[in-house]
This record gives C-alpha cells, sequence and structure tokens, in this order.
C-alpha cells in the first residue's frame, strides 16, 4: 500500500456491530474483511490460539441466532446466508483487541484482561516528585487492596469490590432493573475475606 496508512470509515465499523446475547460483537467474517484476509484464515488463527480467546472473547452463534441473524434487516450482506452447519464466531470488544494485537505482533504470548477493583477506607495522599513534574501517591488499604483486584478476572467478572463498598450502594446497583429484580453480586473468598464480583455492566450517562 506504498507504505500509507489506510484508515477504515468509522460508519463501516459501526455498521458491523451487532447486538447479541447482549454484548455489542462482530462476527468473524466482518473483521476478516476488516483485516484484508479470508473468514477461514482469520478463524484459523484463532483456533491456533485459542487459549486467549475466552468465553467473554469470542463465541460461536447457535443455529437459532444464525436464522434469526439471516433475517434481521440490519446485517450486512457478508453476513447473511451463513450455512446453518458452520455458524460463525463473535468477537466481544476484548476479542477484537486480541484479534488486531495477534494481527500486529504475531508472536506475542500474551492475553488483554482487566478488571475494575474498588474498596473504601482512609487514604493519605501525599505529592511527590520535582517540582513541575510531580504526581499522587495514595496510601492505605484501599489503595493496595482495589489496586489488587484490578489484577482479578474470572470468566466473565469484570468488577469486583470489598463488603465496605457493598454496604454503601443503593439499590439501582444491587439489583437489575427488569423484572423480576435480579442480585447483581456474587460473594467469592479472596486473601482471607470476602468479597464480591459482577459480571454486570453499567451505562455512563
Amino acid at each position: 500500500m506504498d507504505g500509507q496508512t489506510s484508515l477504515i470509515p468509522m460508519e463501516r465499523i459501526e455498521r458491523a456491530i451487532l447486538s447479541i446475547r447482549g454484548e455489542k460483537v462482530m462476527l468473524d467474517s466482518d473483521l476478516a474483511e476488516l483485516y484484508g484476509v479470508e473468514t477461514k484464515v482469520l478463524n484459523q488463527a484463532v483456533k491456533r490460539n485459542v487459549s486467549r480467546f475466552p468465553e467473554d472473547f469470542m463465541f460461536q452463534l447457535t443455529a437459532i441466532e444464525v436464522f434469526k441473524l439471516n433475517r434481521s434487516q440490519i446485517v450486512t450482506g457478508s453476513q447473511k446466508h451463513r450455512d446453518p452447519r458452520f455458524p460463525p464466531y463473535a468477537f466481544t470488544e476484548h476479542g477484537a483487541l486480541m484479534l488486531a494485537i495477534k494481527q500486529a505482533f504475531p508472536d506475542a504470548t500474551y492475553t488483554v484482561r482487566h478488571a475494575v477493583g474498588i474498596d473504601a477506607s482512609d487514604l493519605f495522599v501525599a505529592r511527590t516528585g520535582i517540582r513541575g513534574s510531580n504526581d499522587l501517591v495514595w496510601v492505605g488499604r484501599a489503595a493496595n487492596v482495589a489496586a489488587k483486584m484490578c489484577g482479578l478476572r474470572h470468566g466473565g467478572n469484570f468488577v469486583y469490590i470489598t463488603k465496605e463498598v457493598l454496604d454503601k450502594l443503593n439499590d439501582s446497583v444491587k439489583y437489575s432493573s427488569g423484572t423480576p429484580k435480579q442480585w447483581m453480586w456474587e460473594s467469592f473468598p479472596w486473601d482471607g475475606q470476602t468479597i464480591y464480583r459482577s459480571s454486570w455492566v453499567w451505562s455512563a450517562d
């Protein structure tokens, strides 16, 4: 491409994003088209690195989901007429990011993970460093525990909180808004205490 980077129009990406199983996903065929490879080649690359694509990164559609997808008026041409015997794979945001990393760094041996850890306690805050280039340093239990919980990831759980935080939450972030209401937190033993984890997500309005 003469050394120039080809930018993909945002509209093209937005059209390829679907909502399946409550997740915003892109199908293997659309990702393959964006990366300029055949769908078969993309899926073969994924199979060679399947340990880096857990269920919250990628899942295969069921025959019923393929049927509904083919009946949808919003899917692209490449998404239609998929053989039900070979359902497509859907990639979440994390899965798409992992694919992009594998495209750029095919020999990479790490897996992209993230979580949010939240604790509450008194903190001591100090400004350190030289004048004009200094940072805030947070000292206390909450800073330490929250940082450790950020390294946790079990299945599709993204948020980890301590009991102190749970006790301060109002019902809107404890129970779902649907009917019947569902408890959104699961207790989880960790580091000699009980913390709580959740796979629910909240929009930032």
